[in-house]
């Protein structure tokens, strides 16, 4: 480029210069990328940031995502989340009463613990939504045991689980025991980024999580990267693979979409912690056989085995039918009947 002349005032040629310098400096930082260097990593490693950091950006899934089941999966016990009848409503099974009430802001039941013995128990988390609702009972070393009394929220009526069975105290199954307890049978798919603590030689938990409920990151991965890239200017963010997301969610093939609900939606054994980045599910869990007990002759349902394990068997999945052809994903509603 030239200098000014007689007839261009510096100015003009000042503000012309400026342009061209703008014009080529975007695409060089945009090659470059913010840390100076094309070998260098624009980010550390993805962290978890909470649900809410996504509302203001996501606003039409955040409202989608709001009050689903995926939001109620866990809350603490408050007015908004406990649907049960705690107004001295009573239950009776097996010679058995238990009492359901509240106390100063609280809830509480009176009913059999340890040992079969009665006893008063605060009621600190629900579990669940419909179409029951379960409730939270600590106990010492960090643990959080599932009451087997659930409420019934379509009949609107306390009821057992398991309904038939007279179970010992002394067996695994009773509920102060270790089939019932949160921390490790049921807290990982319920919560997200969950981290059991447990400690062995105390034989104590003290668990954690980011969002107590199953939020965005529950799916999408930790989210920190993503954050990061959204909030530099617009003309700014470098063309990064999925967006800086954790965990690819759209354009997959039918066996990965499934694959990222399976974790929660499948009766399983686990090989290692949930840490919503899984892109294999036999690198982290055994899906359960088709047992008896577990499922009828033909592959349908018969006890909580969470979908996954019929729906790989359906017509449906052999046709490529996925999880979201069906469901609103944020909702997770049915879109299809």
């Amino acid at each position: 480029m030239s200098g000014p002349t007689e007839h261009t005032p510096r100015w003009e040629w000042l503000a012309l210069a400026a342009a061209a310098f703008i014009v080529a400096a975007v695409p060089a930082y945009l090659l470059l990328g913010p840390t100076g260097g094309p070998d260098e990593t624009v980010f550390e490693a993805a962290q978890f940031v909470g649900s809410t950091e996504c509302r203001d950006c996501h606003r039409p899934e955040w409202d989608g995502w709001e009050g689903s089941h995926h939001d109620l999966a866990m809350d603490v016990a408050n007015e908004e989340s406990v649907r049960g009848d705690f107004n001295d409503s009573e239950f009776t099974l097996f010679g058995v009463t238990s009492r359901f009430y509240r106390r100063d802001g609280g809830y509480y039941v009176y009913t059999n613990g340890p040992g079969g013995e009665m006893g008063e128990f605060q009621i600190t988390h629900t579990f669940g939504w419909e179409p029951l609702q379960q409730y939270l009972v600590p106990f010492p070393g960090g643990r959080l045991q599932t009451l087997p009394i659930a409420w019934d929220t379509e009949k609107g009526e306390w009821f057992r689980v398991p309904p038939n069975e007279d179970i010992s105290p002394d067996d695994w199954l009773y509920w102060t025991n270790g089939a019932q307890n949160w921390n490790g049978m049921c807290a990982t798919c319920h919560s997200t980024n969950l981290d059991k603590n447990y400690d062995p030689e105390t034989d104590s938990y003290a668990t954690t999580w980011s969002d107590i409920d199953v939020g965005c990151e529950a799916c999408h991965g930790p989210g920190s990267d993503h954050v990061e890239w959204a909030q530099m200017p617009d003309m700014a963010r470098p063309e990064l693979e999925n967006y800086a997301l954790a965990q690819k969610t759209s354009g997959l093939e039918s066996t990965e979409f499934v694959e990222l609900c399976a974790p929660c939606h499948s009766r399983r054994a686990a090989l290692a912690d949930l840490d919503h980045t899984e892109t294999e599910l036999l690198d982290r869990f055994i899906p359960s056989l088709l047992d008896e007990g577990l499922y009828h002759a033909d592959g349908q349902i018969l006890d909580e085995v969470y979908v996954y394990g019929s729906f790989i068997q359906s017509k449906m999945y052999d046709r490529g039918v996925m999880c979201s052809d069906c469901h609103d994903v944020h909702s997770v509603e049915r879109v299809l009947e």
